[in-house]
């Protein structure tokens, strides 16, 4: 039996329950992480594979959800077979921070329903909207705790399996090879613009954003020769699912790359202390562009075609105001009242089934209202930037910084706010990245200890 339980759950097992209570916990939690075993890395590929491709199996809705909280599970039993608290405090310290966003809409959202009398299903809406991504943070730092930084990769892997899966049966399966080698030649031609039904069956399926972020990662992040391998897979499937706004968006972060790493330190401080006082500016305005009209004028003068945005956003504009005393109507209540709208067919609902406003940063302005909105935006593009450059080195915060600015860029025309895939990867780059540069740090230490060489020991964050 203790074999047994040394092969399913690595080398150290139950010992470390021991050695916590021989030693306590300050002593304990300087100890290696426990070996993990061999399965569990090709488990958590195969479980995420299944996440990214539950349509394609024929599952439901929220499978998704439910193979999330399978990771925390998987953590769970670990930690209690295993007693390996090593990595606990550093990944619960970011957890807590990450959460503090939907703490915030859900403690506003209640004050509002509760001022509003709002009804039963629009509450419920708003709810599990921030249960889903609770869940989604919490199965990624469960993930960092299995396996540190290379639950970047592994989930990677999961995200390439899946992606070949959509291009295999829903795409090569029901249309033939031929016919997707022809519509791909236009599209590639067209720049994205010429698309068939094969190609069309990739471009509208949410995982190519997480492969967007994907991208950034390994191509302004990574080191080696893993870094060509990694960037051309992510490449190529986000190339083959093209988002257009997701591409504007890694334009900016790349032009966000080249400006602060040509400052010195002082500069790059004060980049990450004040961006977001730029940002709440840009948004605001955003925002008042759309409410007062002068977005319409502007795309009926150009005569761009806006795919239906323009006038939905229209049929939101005497449903809030743009002023200080705007307080908005609760998280979740965009999305419901557009389900009801287009239940009943009024107006440009009936004309289209919607899944939502097209443009997040309005549908946030409009659930959290006018200092609600302002103090996200306060929290994703300072206060959580901020902290993780103290908690975790700059390098990392220059990493969580442009995330947000590749996700900001996409909440301008698209539903991507609450987007499962793409959050997922947003919430697990920055604490895998940070823990896979703890764990080299430990590695350089230690062979400079086992060559005799003095050196400082590793910083604990």
């Amino acid at each position: 039996m203790p074999n047994l339980m040394k092969l399913l759950f690595g080398g150290y097992g139950s010992g470390n329950w021991e050695y916590l209570a021989q030693h306590g916990g300050t002593q304990f939690l300087k100890r290696k992480p426990a070996q993990r075993p061999f399965w569990l890395p090709l488990l958590y590929i195969a479980m995420m594979g299944i996440g990214f491709w539950y349509r394609g199996m024929g599952l439901p809705w929220f499978m998704k959800y439910l193979v999330q909280a399978a990771v925390v599970g998987l953590a769970a039993c670990f930690l209690l077979i295993t007693g390996d608290f090593n990595r606990l405090p550093l990944i619960g310290e970011y957890h807590i921070i990450f959460l503090i966003p939907f703490v915030m809409m859900a403690a506003w959202s209640m004050l509002v329903w509760s001022l509003d009398f709002q009804q039963l299903n629009y509450m419920s809406r708003g709810c599990s909207t921030i249960l889903y991504h609770m869940i989604s943070l919490t199965s990624m730092c469960a993930a960092v705790y299995l396996f540190g930084g290379k639950a970047i990769d592994y989930t990677f892997y999961g995200m390439c399996i899946a992606n070949v899966c959509i291009l295999v049966f829903d795409s090569l399966r029901p249309y033939g090879l031929s016919e997707f080698i022809t519509g791909f030649i236009a599209f590639a031609k067209s720049g994205g613009v010429d698309t068939n039904a094969p190609i069309k069956a990739l471009e509208v399926h949410d995982l190519t954003f997480g492969f967007g972020l994907m991208v950034l990662y390994y191509a302004l992040f990574e080191k080696g020769w893993r870094r060509v391998v990694h960037l051309t897979l992510a490449a190529g499937f986000f190339y083959l699912g093209l988002k257009r706004i997701a591409l504007i968006g890694m334009l900016g972060v790349l032009l966000m790359h080249l400006f602060i790493t040509r400052l010195k330190p002082k500069g790059q401080n004060f980049v990450l202390h004040s961006i977001s006082i730029f940002a709440i500016a840009i948004c605001l305005f955003y925002v008042f562009f759309i409410w007062s009209g002068l977005f319409s004028w502007t795309v009926d003068t150009l005569g761009i075609d806006t795919m239906g945005r323009e006038g939905l956003y229209e049929a939101f504009t005497d449903l809030y105001s743009f002023s200080p005393t705007f307080r908005g109507y609760g998280i979740g209540w965009v999305t419901r009242y557009i389900s009801i709208m287009n239940a009943a067919g009024i107006g440009v609902f009936g004309t289209h089934d919607f899944g939502g406003m097209h443009n997040d940063l309005v549908t946030m302005y409009i659930e959290l209202g006018f200092w609600g909105f302002s103090f996200w935006i306060w929290l994703s593009w300072q206060g959580k930037v901020v902290w993780c450059q103290k908690q975790y080195g700059t390098e990392t915060a220059f990493l969580l910084l442009y995330c947000t600015i590749y996700a900001f860029v996409t909440y301008a025309t698209d539903n991507t706010a609450f987007y499962c895939y793409m959050n997922t990867i947003f919430m697990l780059l920055p604490i895998g990245h940070a823990m896979k540069q703890l764990d080299r740090n430990e590695v350089i230490y230690n062979h400079a200890i086992s060559q005799n060489k003095p050196t400082e020991p590793p910083a604990k964050k």
